[in-house]
């Protein structure tokens, strides 16, 4: 497992992204990206569960065959 930090003073918030450029190269944040199947399956495995919760997944496909999960 790896861990990291950022210490950036003044905080704005927990993570605070800020450009460097002034749109010169790509900048941003990029999510992880899952297919709506994938996402589905992990979670009926228990991949994610209430340790998860704020997760942040791109969803790059719809999921085919969607059933009603529990709010977590």
């Amino acid at each position: 497992m790896h861990r990291w930090g950022l210490i950036i003073f003044p905080q704005k918030a927990t993570l605070d992204i800020t450009a460097k450029t002034s749109g010169t190269k790509p900048e941003g944040l990029i999510i992880p990206q899952l297919a709506g199947n994938d996402i589905r399956t992990a979670t009926t495995a228990g991949v994610y569960g209430t340790n998860q919760k704020g997760l942040i997944i791109f969803a790059s496909s719809a999921d085919t065959n969607p059933t009603r999960l529990p709010i977590m």
